[in-house]
């Protein structure tokens, strides 16, 4: 149990990026259906990072510094903000999505968008959404990556490091797959 309290107010941006996600997807889709994303989003990111840690699938291989994570909780060798940071992530890659792909509604400085079901489940969303998954990973792991450098900690490592700021090109390659796979499931 101290792990978990440690995690929330250890990683405060995390906790802050959860309450806005429980916010904004709670408004936007109900209860239901915010609680199918943040439990399958944290189930599928869990799976991943497993695997990536463990055979090197879809990430590539990493490893963590579990000494640095001593008072984090920690599931499976993965830690438990990892898992839980992909479900807020792919929301708002999801929502950028939509936002980009659907029609606005103005009103001087109001704009809304206007997103219809077809448009929400196609699959232009679910890859551009996927993208943006991406792209948010392209500042996200080389900052998390010198981390030893702030509050973070030196968390994990690449035994083969890559060409961006030693992160590899299968770090990149998976987060396209995980942000598709539960924009997907979502």
């Amino acid at each position: 149990m101290f792990e978990l309290f440690y995690s929330f107010t250890f990683r405060p941006y995390v906790t802050l990026f959860l309450l806005a996600f429980l916010t904004m997807s709670w408004l936007e889709q109900g209860g239901l259906r915010t609680g199918i994303w943040l439990l399958t989003g944290c189930l599928v990111a869990l799976a991943a990072e497993w695997g990536s840690i463990n055979h090197g699938i879809p990430f590539g291989y990493y490893a963590y510094h579990y000494e640095v994570l001593a008072h984090d909780l920690v599931v499976f060798g993965v830690p438990f903000f990892d898992s839980l940071s992909f479900v807020f992530l792919s929301y708002v890659s999801f929502t950028f999505a939509q936002f980009f792909l659907s029609a606005h509604w103005r009103c001087g400085l109001n704009v809304q968008r206007v997103t219809t079901r077809n448009l929400r489940n196609s699959t232009s969303v679910l890859f551009i959404g996927a993208f943006f998954m991406m792209v948010l990973d392209l500042v996200i792991d080389p900052v998390a990556h010198l981390g030893k450098h702030w509050f973070l900690g030196d968390i994990y490592h690449y035994p083969a490091p890559g060409w961006h700021f030693d992160i590899t090109l299968a770090n990149y390659a998976g987060w396209f797959i995980v942000g598709w796979t539960i924009i997907f499931i979502n």
